[in-house]
């Protein structure tokens, strides 16, 4: 199965709402909720490449656009239950994400000056 580790909040209000997360190989992964599971985040997780990662932080394109952006067998879906710094197991989407209803609408940007981060540490 398939796991990721939390790296980096993007964007908070009453719980985590978009998150970066690494796997064990380096790989760039996104976070957004996209509902609750009983009291815990569920979550649309997407690989996500260097350059649209540091695309959407600076602005210059949305959060659909840098979902749809993701590689289809890199779209995944997990629930948060434990602390920020637990790995994450994922679960393979099985709808295509164009079709589904986890895109968020257009227009999501981030504003710099909400962006909260913070590093987990490895120790």
């Amino acid at each position: 199965m398939k796991t990721i580790t939390p790296t980096v909040v993007l964007d908070y209000y009453d719980g985590i709402q978009i998150f970066t997360a690494a796997d064990e190989f380096g790989g760039n992964y996104l976070g957004a909720m996209v509902g609750t599971a009983g009291d815990h985040g569920r979550y649309l997780v997407t690989g996500v490449s260097p350059s649209n990662l540091r695309r959407f932080r600076c602005g210059e394109i949305d959060l659909r656009t840098l979902l749809l952006a993701s590689p289809p067998h890199e779209r995944f879906i997990t629930v948060a239950s434990g602390t920020f710094s637990d790995a994450l197991s994922l679960t393979a989407l099985e709808e295509p994400l164009e079709h589904s209803s986890l895109l968020p609408d257009e227009g999501f940007f981030l504003e710099e000056e909400l962006i909260r981060e913070f590093m987990v540490s490895n120790s």
